[in-house]
């Protein structure tokens, strides 16, 4: 069985990854942008930045049909995902969402 909940290496390869994703996906790289209040330039300037990846997993983990997209595209689970956002920002997120269904809320790293 894989280790679900990755150090803090793993989390960093894993939001990289996603957020390469998104990049890929322009409708949802927008989506993203327009719920941080990021623009691209921003994005890519701070790719390195955990505050970033970690924003990058928190919006997929807030919508349920991009995190289900994401995981059939890499292979990753709902529950890698998690744990990684965790890893990045342990106050992200206590519990993970029931059914995986999107809260309307603003993102938690954002102030």
């Amino acid at each position: 069985m894989p280790k679900i909940e990755p150090d803090l290496d793993g989390a960093q390869t894993l939001a990289l990854e996603a957020l390469a994703y998104l990049a890929a996906h322009p409708e949802i790289f927008m989506r993203f942008m327009g719920a941080t209040g990021l623009d691209s330039d921003a994005v890519v300037a701070g790719a390195d930045n955990t505050e970033i990846q970690a924003a990058v997993l928190d919006y997929l983990m807030r919508g349920e049909s991009d995190l289900m997209a994401f995981c059939a595209e890499s292979g990753k689970s709902p529950k890698e995902v998690f744990w990684a956002l965790h890893a990045l920002d342990p106050h992200a997120m206590s519990e993970m969402p029931q059914g995986l269904i999107n809260k309307p809320r603003p993102a938690v790293w954002r102030r």
